[in-house]
């Protein structure tokens, strides 16, 4: 599922593995990915989360004050936890569902305000992040690609290209 992912999406997550290394956790968890996004201060999801009416400054300062710190080693790798996981499978489908070639850090947003028992999504919540209207504003800043034909439509059309009675135009 990794190969999915833009490079400003795998950007974002070595953001929130830097983040998570600064408070020596070895967990990635909501609170990360958040802010991992945040931290590229000219990204398209920044800036759709600030025409949203949406400080981002303070919900960096709100943010922070809510991560503890475990206080022990940082490891080379880091795991995911659960409403990590679950944060970018439902970044998979908001992708998916917007009909997005790839899955980009605002898909990535949507599915940590979906991930409502996370950090990230209390926070956002109590922000009163509107989910519709943020998903409406990703859907315009990535390009849709075609849908995949379903197997019998595009049985149909080859069909019907090769029993025209006259011959296929050429380019």
């Amino acid at each position: 599922m990794w190969q999915r992912f833009s490079n400003h999406t795998r950007q974002t997550i070595v953001y929130a593995q830097e983040e998570a290394a600064k408070r020596h956790e070895h967990f990635l968890d909501t609170e990360h990915l958040l802010l991992g996004i945040l931290r590229e201060t000219e990204s398209v999801t920044r800036q759709v989360l600030e025409q949203s009416g949406m400080s981002v400054p303070r919900l960096l300062s709100e943010l922070e004050e809510c991560i503890s710190s475990d206080g022990g080693s940082t490891k080379a790798e880091f795991q995911l936890a659960r409403g990590a996981k679950r944060a970018i499978d439902l970044a998979y489908d908001e992708a998916r569902r917007l009909r997005h070639g790839s899955i980009e850090p605002g898909h990535l947003l949507l599915g940590l305000i979906r991930v409502e028992e996370g950090l990230a999504g209390q926070v956002l919540s109590k922000r009163d992040v509107n989910l519709d209207k943020l998903r409406d504003a990703v859907s315009n800043c990535y390009p849709e690609v075609p849908p995949i034909p379903s197997p019998q439509l595009f049985f149909r059309q080859v069909i019907r290209q090769f029993t025209r009675k006259e011959p296929p135009s050429e380019p």
